[in-house]
């Protein structure tokens, strides 16, 4: 309480009340922790693995909507930037409203594969859109209805990233594209672009037996060490 007092003395009352009230919202809502915006906070998780600086760069696969369940929202807000690459084209709008410090990719450019020709489904549940319609608990047991057929060319991911001028070494790469993660790693070469962070999402990942999954193996190769899983989410740290 005699803090309070000399407060009052010192400053005019509106200003210590403007003051007082904004050092209580702040202990309230505990301003140095992170809301997430994904499902089981793994922005937050990412977040502390790289110990995120005031800017950053991320490449965002399959990204889906710009705010709600996306990986790099939170490090959009704490003043990082990046490319979001999404085959569906119905996000466009809103990440450019959301978004306009960031590149959006759409449509043909934004199907990443080696080079073949595909058909990209587009269900009601616009999060599991993909390729050929299958891998997908739910898409492939005909529980959402299909909205659109579309056939592309796929783009390796390499491809995209030169052509978009993307350093070379960069902050964090995700990949959420409903079974196809392998394939998107695959069109990449990891020892030429370096980035320090990479999220896959693996479905149903045997805990057991990390060690054997795929893409724990194929990442290994390029130095990268499994640090965490959260869910359905696989985090890989760069060694060197």
């Amino acid at each position: 309480m005699s803090r309070i007092r000399t407060l009052k003395k010192q400053q005019p009352l509106p200003r210590f009340l403007a003051k007082t009230t904004a050092e209580a919202v702040r202990k309230l809502l505990n301003v140095n922790s992170a809301f997430t915006y994904t499902q089981n906070a793994e922005d937050i998780l990412a977040m502390s693995l790289l110990e995120w600086p005031t800017s950053g760069f991320y490449v965002d696969v399959g990204c889906n909507l710009p705010e709600k369940r996306s990986n790099t929202f939170l490090f959009y807000l704490r003043g990082g930037h990046g490319i979001g690459i999404d085959a569906n084209g119905s996000f466009a709008a809103a990440w450019r409203a959301a978004r306009p410090g960031d590149i959006f990719v759409e449509f043909v450019e934004a199907c990443i594969g080696q080079g073949e020709d595909v058909e990209f489904h587009t269900f009601e549940g616009h999060a599991l859109s993909n390729i050929g319609g299958e891998r997908v608990e739910g898409v492939s047991e005909g529980q959402y209805r299909l909205v659109e057929k579309r056939k592309v060319t796929t783009v390796p991911l390499q491809t995209l990233l030169e052509r978009h001028g993307i350093p070379r070494t960069f902050d964090m790469l995700s990949v959420d594209v409903e079974g196809y993660d392998e394939v998107v790693l695959d069109t990449v070469d990891l020892q030429v672009y370096r980035p320090r962070l990479i999220i896959v999402e693996a479905h149903q990942p045997e805990m057991l037996d990390l060690a054997g999954h795929p893409v724990v193996r194929r990442l290994g190769k390029d130095d990268y060490r499994l640090v965490a899983v959260q869910k359905s989410n696989m985090f890989f740290l760069r060694e060197t």
